[in-house]
């Protein structure tokens, strides 16, 4: 690697085979094979040992089972079809996985195991048309290639039963080996290969070595050895620990001589900037003595001769290296439209709607409950083809009367094309043409069908709980005046919230200095390169902090998003102004976190931050009150006691709380006057939904950081019987990184037992138990111990503190995991995989046990989603329950489950904009009957799931132009229109033209 951080061809061979990584693997296997055919330059080939010894297909095997395809040449899609199916790929109906594929009419889509992206092959009778890559969220075409290779999945998978070492993909004269640490890199090896259930498979790390002792070998060691021939000494030096602290560290690098060079290694061009910006005035620099490469290193040195040194930013502040991708995740999107900031923006917005699948109605299937806006709550039982009646006086006979058209708000009628039948025959209703209806159950086995251009009336019924609710009878009364009476709540809890928010805004509050240089230098120390949304929330909580007026913003966002880097720089921005900060936590052991995490973050400042919790003795307790009152805390961390009578600030400025819902209601109330005096920063963990969000504008400053951080891995998920030789295996692997494991079980009446089994089978390990039952001190104890390390296993029912972040924490056990819910299970494996390390979730049945069916869909689901962003497929329907309840409160919560979650969030968006005097939401409500067939036929889009989304979007089109680009998505991802779906797309204009002429049916 060049001093630019660049080099020929890096490519990375994962350490976990043949899992997650098989992709990366076989890209650099192929990689290999073109270096030899082409003569291209090398690649650099970086590996943990133990990566190694997974055996690879022979380079012939490989190279004969590939395929390439190239635009313009003959190749029937038939053929493709039958290679994709011979090597291993999956015929699904929707490519979201590597190992799938989907045909249908002139086109394949591929998710190929080697390739980053899906790609799309469109035909022209047996000709190759066009290659096109894809995005798996949007389905959208990205890129035109000219030609590609597929790789085999079944080639690598049959090679680890008798595959050959990655050395035969190498040239003897032309390859270097470098073998870094030899001692250490042969004991990780070994442990590696004796912790496998099938060692025998992999060749041993004695194997590897002995071949890779056949080409030209360096061993690379801190240490001198005498076991590897001829040794070369290096003319250099450890360089001295910088003193960490931002006045020091310039003082120490102006110290360096006329003539010599620091050299500074960035992880990205942000930290590059940040630091040319901090040490320009330094007179290394005005000498041009120190220059930047973008880079990472873990160690600094000195060459002896010139006296140069090579130094990483972070050590220069003596922070942890913490190697982190600078390019953010595209599932920082899923769940909104990108814009992290709101703050009272309510302008909307004339661009065509996302085309990402994020609607829970995606998931709708056959029998689950769903809420019809005038009609009430019913069961779903498919989609229909209804074809128009042959007679004009034909009457379906069990037709008891036709629906009645409402007039409410946020009620339209179910359309023309609907009638509702009594009993389980269901006739065709009278229409002038074919359409697809949505079939609803009512009480009594009312059926109703709901043509698909009214689609937007029916809502997935999402309430959070395990309970279902009671079908409406359809025409009765009863669900007319549950909805008024939950929209009367929403009216009163709208107008609470805009009164709170008058209250505040009349108030003159604090304006504090932002952009200042001490706060540009603490933003520059963060060792990492923030999230767009990240960015865009600091600027809006500083925004607001300048303002006279107080602050009252609300920061959502998952453990390890960035919050507590947020928290910490408003915080900063408080205290530089003068001011003292308060910070509320839910428990104890989030306080003693924080107060680590800011003391380590500020070390280098000089700032005073202190906590009081049943972990400090009383005088301790007393002393730090008595300092707080007299202003020597600048930050001060707490439970509720923060908001204890006998807790004095001599000059609070900025309350930060943690889980605000997690509090009781006094506390609540007493936090209502302080937000009228003073700044407030309150923070969830909860993702906040988008509808929710937008309902929200206008009552709440709301941040949402939405953007996972870049170094996250998927968690690896596997369903396995619960055996002894496996947990230790996998309990030492973790063990061995020096790593932890949670272990599930929730019954509290055999968890010892289960602890003491686990100590009988790894008796090396540290294990503890904590369960609900146990006094809130002793499991108070209990989570610290593990937080600090002292503990390798915890033992504990599902009380795990979702707020913890413990990034050690990368193996998770689920004993008896058939017992949990879906959603459940996705939320406890979230309690790993917190920060850059491969994580593991392990979800445990019973040896013997026989499992439901049911049991075994939900297993075979939450392994499968286990690729980043997967909650949004898994549980965003219970996330956004658990959002809202932390959000509005438990008597909203209670209401949802009355009329769904989402006809709440548009009645509680009504309500706000008639308290604001806006507009309502533009919605397009015209009945279009006409004697043509319109519809998405099944050989077009055979999938249910994603014809009901494209239903669904199609409905809430506004605009012509809208319709053009819908036209051009369906083009792309399922070929050139039949006449159907042309009808449609052209019924969709009338009806957008016939609202825009105020134009109500057109028949």
């Amino acid at each position: 690697e060049d001093s630019d951080g660049k080099n020929d061809a890096s490519e990375l061979l994962s350490t976990f085979i043949p899992d997650v990584s098989i992709g990366e693997r076989l890209r650099v296997l192929k990689a290999l094979l073109r270096r030899t055919e082409t003569g291209t330059a090398a690649p650099i080939i970086a590996a943990p040992l133990h990566a190694l010894l997974s055996p690879c297909p022979e380079p012939a095997v490989l190279q004969q089972e590939s395929l390439t395809l190239t635009c313009g040449t003959s190749f029937s899609m038939e053929a493709l079809v039958e290679w994709l199916l011979t090597h291993g790929f999956q015929n699904t109906t929707a490519v979201e996985f590597p190992g799938e594929f989907f045909a249908r009419g002139g086109l394949v889509d591929i998710f190929a195991i080697d390739w980053e992206r899906p790609l799309r092959i469109e035909f022209f009778g047996d000709e190759i048309d066009s290659i096109r890559e894809f995005d798996l969220e949007t389905q959208r075409s990205l890129k035109t290639l000219d030609s590609i290779s597929l790789g085999s999945f079944t080639t690598l998978l049959d090679a680890l039963h008798g595959g050959v070492p990655l050395t035969a993909y190498l040239s003897a004269p032309q390859t270097l080996f470098f073998l870094l640490e030899p001692e250490n890199a042969q004991l990780q090896g070994r442990r590696f290969y004796q912790a496998q259930e099938n060692p025998e498979t992999l060749f041993s790390p004695e194997e590897i070595l002995r071949e890779v002792m056949k080409f030209q070998f360096f061993s690379v060691s801190s240490i001198g050895t005498a076991a590897f021939g001829e040794t070369y000494s290096l003319s250099m030096e450890s360089v001295e620990r910088f003193s960490g602290e931002f006045s020091k560290v310039c003082g120490e690098l102006d110290r360096f001589g006329i003539g010599q060079t620091v050299y500074v290694l960035c992880p990205n061009e942000a930290e590059k900037t940040r630091l040319q910006t901090i040490f320009g005035e330094t007179h290394l620099a005005k000498r041009n003595g120190i220059r930047y490469r973008l880079g990472t290193i873990s160690d600094g040195f000195r060459l002896v001769s010139s006296r140069d040194m090579v130094i990483s930013s972070s050590a220069l502040f003596r922070k942890e290296e913490v190697r982190r991708s600078a390019v953010a995740h595209k599932t920082a999107d899923r769940l909104g439209d990108g814009s992290a900031t709101t703050r009272g923006n309510t302008q909307e917005n004339d661009s065509a709607p996302s085309t990402k699948t994020i609607d829970s109605f995606t998931d709708l299937q056959e029998g689950d409950f769903v809420v019809h806006v005038s009609f009430g709550i019913a069961r779903y039982r498919g989609l229909k083809l209804l074809e128009p009646l042959k007679s004009k006086n034909q009457t379906p006979p069990s037709i008891s009367r036709p629906l009645s058209h409402a007039s409410e708000t946020l009620s339209a009628s179910v359309g023309s094309t609907s009638r509702m039948l009594q009993g389980r025959k269901a006739l065709a209703p009278n229409a002038n043409g074919a359409e697809e209806h949505m079939v609803l159950e009512f009480r009594d086995e009312v059926l109703v069908y709901v043509p698909t251009s009214k689609i937007a009336l029916v809502q997935k019924y999402i309430c959070g709980k395990n309970v279902e609710p009671a079908l409406s009878p359809y025409g009765g009364k009863s669900w007319g005046k549950m909805k008024e009476e939950v929209a009367e709540s929403v009216k009163e809890l709208a107008g609470e919230m805009l009164e709170t928010q008058a209250a505040r805004l009349s108030r003159p509050g604090i304006s504090f200095p932002v952009e200042t240089p001490l706060q540009k230098e603490f933003d520059a120390v963060f060792p990492y390169s923030e999230t767009p949304d990240q960015l865009k929330a600091i600027d809006a909580i500083r925004t607001d902090m300048a303002s006279p007026r107080p602050m009252d913003r609300l920061l959502c966002g998952d453990v390890g998003f960035g919050k507590t880097e947020m928290a910490m720089r408003a915080a900063f921005t408080a205290v530089e102004a003068g001011f003292q900060v308060g910070i509320m936590a839910p428990t104890t052991v989030l306080v003693e976190q924080h107060l680590r995490t800011f003391r380590a973050r500020m070390a280098t400042f000089p700032v005073t931050i202190e906590s009081i919790s049943r972990f400090a003795s009383a005088a301790k307790q007393k002393e730090i009150l008595k300092q707080t009152a007299e202003g020597k805390v600048d930050i001060l961390i707490g439970t509720h006691r923060i908001a204890s009578s006998d807790v004095s600030f001599r000059n609070l400025g900025l309350l930060i709380i943690d889980e605000e819902q997690k509090f009781g209601v006094r506390i609540k109330e007493s936090l209502k006057k302080l937000r009228s005096t003073v700044d407030v920063l309150t923070m969830t963990a909860t993702p906040i939904p988008r509808t929710l969000h937008m309902s929200l504008l206008g009552l709440r400053d709301i941040s949402s950081l939405e953007t996972p951080p870049a170094d996250r891995r998927a968690i690896e998920t596997h369903v396995v019987r619960s055996q002894p030789q496996l947990l230790r295996n996998a309990i030492l692997r973790e063990i061995d990184r020096n790593g932890q494991i949670f272990f599930i079980h929730n019954r509290v009446r055999d968890i010892q037992d289960v602890a003491d089994t686990l100590r009988q089978i790894v008796p090396e390990a540290r294990i503890a138990v904590g369960h609900a039952q146990m006094t809130e001190r002793e499991l108070e104890q209990v989570m610290l111990s593990f937080v600090n390390h002292e503990i390798d296993i915890l033992v504990s029912t599902t009380i795990v503190e979702t707020g913890l972040d413990i990034p050690n924490a990368n193996t998770i056990f689920i004993n008896e995991a058939n017992h949990f819910g879906l959603a459940e299970l996705h939320q406890l494996r979230g309690r790993v995989g917190r920060f850059k390390n491969h994580a593991y979730c392990y979800l445990l049945v019973h040896e013997t046990g026989i499992l439901s069916e049911v049991a075994i869909r939900r297993l075979k689901a939450i392994e499968e989603f286990a690729h980043l962003g997967a909650g949004f497929s898994i549980a965003m329907r219970d996330l956004e329950i658990r959002g809202t309840g932390n959000i509005l409160g438990t008597k909203q919560s209670g209401q949802i489950g009355m009329v769904g979650y989402e006809l709440y969030c548009d009645l509680l968006d009504a309500a706000v904009r008639r308290l604001r005097r806006l507009p309502p939401r533009e919605t397009v409500d015209v009945d279009v009957d006409l004697p043509v067939t319109a519809y998405l036929p099944h050989h077009y889009v055979p999938d249910m799931r994603t014809k009901m989304e494209l239903y669904r979007r199609l409905s809430r089109l506004t605009r012509p132009a809208h319709v053009a680009d819908f036209e051009t998505e369906l083009i792309d991802r399922f070929g050139k229109l039949p006449l159907q779906a042309r009808l449609l797309l052209k019924l969709y204009r009338v009806r957008i033209l016939a609202h825009q002429w105020l134009i109500h049916s057109i028949h």
